[in-house]
């Protein structure tokens, strides 16, 4: 009887890429893989260190493979890698990560063009400020969130 064992390196689903979400929002990058035998190991990584390194509120799902973080800060933005590894080879994909804040402001900015569709507002302006510079604006309730 011969018994034969193949190995296939991990392939990675193409679901990277850039990814916003708004300042104390919940956050979960997941790391699709496809093929890999034996099961792939999954390493989570933050601007190229180990994400388990990171941050204290960043949880690593295993049996999802995903990265979940309960409540973004601005110090959340950045990239994000998930590596697959077997002994047949290995596969990456980046999640580029941009965390937007509320501003929250006393004033209306002055709007240098205005378009109006169905029941949003879309508005342009130029602020000074931080961050250093904003071009869109979305009126939430005196609320203007930075996109």
């Amino acid at each position: 009887m011969l018994h034969v064992t193949f190995t296939v390196s991990p392939d990675i689903e193409e679901v990277g890429g850039d990814v916003a979400v708004v300042e104390g929002d919940r956050l979960t990058l997941t790391c699709g893989i496809q093929t890999g035998s034996p099961t792939p190991s999954i390493t989570w990584f933050v601007n190229g260190s180990l994400a388990a390194d990171s941050r204290q509120s960043l949880l690593i799902d295993a049996l999802t493979r995903s990265l979940v973080i309960r409540s973004t800060t601005r110090d959340d933005t950045g990239r994000y890698s998930c590596v697959a590894n077997n002994t047949a080879g290995s596969d990456v994909t980046h999640f580029d990560v941009h965390v937007v804040g509320l501003l929250m402001t006393s004033h209306t900015p002055e709007f240098r063009s205005c378009k109006r569709a169905a029941r949003a507002v879309t508005a342009e302006t130029m602020y000074t400020g931080w961050p250093k510079k904003v071009s869109h604006y979305q009126v939430i309730k005196k609320l203007y969130l930075i996109v």
